[in-house]
C-alpha cells in the first residue's frame, strides 16, 4: 500500500424513516430512504506496529480513542482474520457527532472498505447482517455508499436513483441524541402510516407522503427541533423539512442550489450558535 492513504467518509440523511416492529432480538425493523451528502470526514491511514485512532473535531462531544466505530469494525474483522495489518488512523471530523448524520458509521464503513482491500479479503465473504447487529445499523448502507431504500436493521439495501439535482440545508441544534434512548421511548408506539414503495427512482411526490416516525419522540423532549423544522419549511424553495434518523439534525430539501444558500444565510441569523450548512445530495 501507499505509505499514507486518505479516505472520505460521507454523511447521510434519512429522507424518511418507518419503524415497523420490535424483533425478538430486541432491535427494531425499519424502512428508510437514505442518501449521502457532499459533506465528509477525512481519514488518514498508514500501517503501524500497533493500532491507534485519534480525532480532530470542532464539536464539543469527546470521542473515545479506544471505543469508537473504527476500533469496533477493526476488532470485528480481527476476530475473523487474525493476521490483519495494524494501522495508525487519524480522523478529521467535519460531520457533527450523535446528530443523525451517520458520521461514526461512515467512518467505520470507509475504513472497512480500505481494510478489505489492504488485507486482500474477499468482499463476498462480508456478512452485513452481522455487522449491522454488532457494530452499527447504518454501516452496511454507508459501506455501499449509494442512495438506497434500506430495511431490516439496515442490512437489506435496494439502490434508488436520483435523476434530478437535489440540495439540502442541514441544521444541527447542538443536541446529542442517543439512538438507544430514542428507540426505547418509541417501543410502545405503532406506526399506521403507509410505507412508500420504491422500485428504482426517487420522486418528490413519494417523499411528501412520508415522514420520520422518530421525530415526535425527539420533539417532545426538545421542542426547539420542531421550531427549526418549521423555520426551514418556511424558506424559499423548500420541498420538505424534517428530522434525520434519531436526531437531532434537521434538514430541508431544495431543487435549486441558490435557495439552499439563501436559506442558510437566513437560518444563521435566527440560530447563530447552531451548526448550519448547505450541501448537495450525491447522485
Amino acid at each position: 500500500m501507499k505509505s499514507t492513504s486518505f479516505l472520505s467518509a460521507f454523511a447521510k440523511i434519512n429522507l424518511d424513516l418507518k419503524v415497523l416492529n420490535k424483533r425478538d432480538d430486541g432491535y427494531h425493523n425499519i424502512e428508510s430512504i437514505i442518501v449521502f451528502l457532499n459533506l465528509s470526514d477525512t481519514i488518514k491511514v498508514k500501517r503501524s506496529s500497533k493500532l491507534s485512532v485519534n480525532f480532530d473535531s470542532p464539536f464539543e462531544e469527546n470521542i473515545s480513542q479506544k471505543n469508537n466505530t473504527i476500533i469496533k469494525i477493526y476488532e470485528y474483522f480481527l476476530a475473523n482474520y487474525p493476521n490483519l495489518h495494524k494501522y495508525s488512523i487519524h480522523v478529521d471530523k467535519k460531520i457533527p457527532i450523535s446528530a443523525g448524520l451517520g458520521g461514526g458509521s461512515a467512518d467505520a464503513a470507509s475504513f472497512m472498505r480500505f481494510l478489505i482491500k489492504d488485507n486482500n479479503i474477499n468482499p463476498n465473504d462480508i456478512n452485513l447482517d452481522s455487522i449491522a447487529k454488532r457494530v452499527g445499523a447504518d454501516i452496511p448502507v454507508c459501506y455501499t455508499n449509494y442512495s438506497a431504500r434500506v430495511s431490516g436493521l439496515g442490512e437489506h439495501i435496494n439502490r434508488v436513483s436520483i435523476n434530478f439535482p437535489l440540495y439540502a440545508l442541514i441544521v444541527y441544534p447542538n443536541i446529542s441524541m442517543s439512538t438507544k434512548w430514542v428507540f426505547e421511548n418509541f417501543m410502545n408506539k405503532k406506526t399506521d402510516e403507509k410505507i412508500i414503495t420504491l422500485k428504482d427512482d426517487l420522486s418528490i411526490e413519494n417523499l411528501k407522503d412520508s415522514k420520520n416516525d422518530l421525530q415526535d419522540i425527539v420533539v417532545k423532549k426538545y421542542p426547539i427541533i420542531n421550531d427549526v423544522i418549521d423555520k426551514i419549511k418556511r424558506t424559499r424553495g423548500c420541498i420538505i423539512s424534517r428530522m434525520t434518523g434519531s436526531g437531532s439534525t434537521c434538514f430541508g430539501l431544495y431543487k435549486e442550489h441558490e435557495d439552499t444558500v439563501e436559506s442558510e444565510k437566513y437560518l444563521r441569523t435566527i440560530y447563530p450558535n447552531f451548526w448550519i450548512k448547505s450541501v448537495r445530495i450525491k447522485n
